[in-house]
């Protein structure tokens, strides 16, 4: 394992999810798990792995990092004996294409005998709603890492206590409103910037906010744009 993030704050929220805060971070600050029992675990020390149903070479991601500013570096690298191999790769791509069509040309992939790597950069022009991290679906390997390529890119990172958390993220323009549901039991979204709610309340920046109504509008004026992290169970 190396790690070399820094996180600012790190957040429980009722004893259901731990939220790990990295905004000011620097170029070249890694995070690589360097084999399968590295991976992210629950609060019973448990592996957190799903496999896809049709495709076992790949697991939904354990991590459900969010990147809500900036530029990092992911990287995917196997070893004989992974599920993952080197033929699986034009699959995988396949597979991602029908989910963020030009997957290839959005990550900027590269592609070598042992490695599929790629850069996710945010810097949108324009908003999404709510939909699955990029990186949902992930290839089976004993490494996987991720690097800053930015400074002060801001990364949102959830820890699961227990199976069963869905993770979603939206990106609202400046000047843009957003219809925000409840989904599941327990709901909570952070932003990446403050949001006006009920055109009156605020909604800060990469603090915690719990839904308990069935939906919530919220309007972005902030200047920039706007991250929306989604968690809920």
């Amino acid at each position: 394992m190396i790690f070399s993030l820094m996180f600012e704050r790190v957040l429980n929220v009722e004893d259901k999810v731990q939220i790990s805060i990295a905004k000011y971070t620097k170029a070249g600050q890694k995070a690589v798990s360097e084999a399968a029992d590295e991976y992210m675990k629950d609060g019973e020390g448990d592996l957190i792995q799903e496999d896809h149903p049709e495709r076992p070479y790949l697991m939904k991601s354990p991590d459900n990092y969010f990147v809500m500013k900036g530029k990092v570096k992911v990287w995917f690298k196997w070893q004989d004996g992974d599920a993952f191999q080197a033929s699986n790769v034009a699959d995988y791509n396949s597979f991602q294409n029908i989910l963020f069509p030009g997957f290839e040309t959005m990550i900027s992939e590269q592609i070598t005998s042992d490695t599929v790597s790629g850069t996710l950069e945010v810097n949108p022009t324009v908003g999404h709603n709510f939909r699955e991290s990029i990186t949902q679906w992930r290839p089976k390997v004993s490494e996987t890492g991720l690097e800053v390529l930015e400074d002060n890119t801001c990364l949102v990172c959830p820890m699961q206590h227990e199976r069963g958390w869905s993770f979603s993220n939206a990106i609202l323009m400046n000047g843009e409103s957003l219809e925000i549901l409840k989904e599941g039991t327990d709901c909570y979204i952070i932003t990446g910037e403050e949001l006006t709610l009920d055109e009156t309340k605020k909604i800060e920046p990469l603090k915690i906010k719990k839904l308990t109504s069935t939906k919530i509008t919220v309007v972005n004026n902030s200047g920039t744009f706007c991250k929306i992290a989604k968690m809920f169970k």
